[in-house]
């Protein structure tokens, strides 16, 4: 199976351009302002701009979740995925988003999601709750 790494926003700058052959970021919609990753040379890259799911904001008129055709997309992208490949998914923070959507990958190719946790590489200083 490919190799995946998760970061947050500003690792995620480097390790798009060093070691990713695909990356997919997960960014919020309001990111303006902000130094975005990049593909590297022979990489592809994909963006899909939503927000972290949090119940107060859920009532909000602003606030917007990821649609099931963002989900279906991202899925087919990382479905096509070679074992030699390096995916990178990347939010802001590196934790509540990209996990997430780290743990759907692992399922679509087979893994269980408490064997997956194990094979997600996180930056150091990350810290994440299973899912």
């Amino acid at each position: 199976m490919f190799e995946l790494k998760i970061s947050n926003l500003t690792d995620a700058k480097r390790l798009s351009q060093e070691w990713a052959t695909h990356t997919i970021s997960l960014l919020n919609p309001d990111v303006d302002g902000i130094t975005l990753p990049i593909a590297g040379k022979e990489s592809l890259l994909r963006r899909y701009y939503f927000y972290d799911i949090d119940p107060k904001d859920t009532l909000s008129d602003s606030f917007k979740p990821a649609t099931p055709e963002q989900i279906q997309e991202i899925l087919e992208f990382s479905a096509q995925l070679q074992p030699t490949d390096k995916l990178l998914v990347h939010c802001h923070a590196g934790i509540s988003r990209s996990h997430s959507l780290s743990a759907r990958i692992n399922a679509q190719k087979g893994v269980h999601p408490c064997i997956a946790n194990t094979t997600i590489r996180l930056p150091k200083s990350t810290h994440f709750s299973v899912i």
